[in-house]
């Protein structure tokens, strides 16, 4: 019971983790790194 629990913990965590992108501000993801289109900080 207890490696049932923590796998569906580990998924959930994975998936949230894996989602972050678009909940994240545009801003924050913007920015190539170069001179031309460097990152916002």
């Amino acid at each position: 019971m207890k490696k049932l629990i923590l796998s569906l913990l580990l998924v959930v965590l994975c998936l949230s983790l894996f989602g972050l992108d678009k909940w994240a501000p545009v801003n924050v993801l913007s920015g190539a790194g170069t001179s031309d289109n460097p990152y916002l900080v």
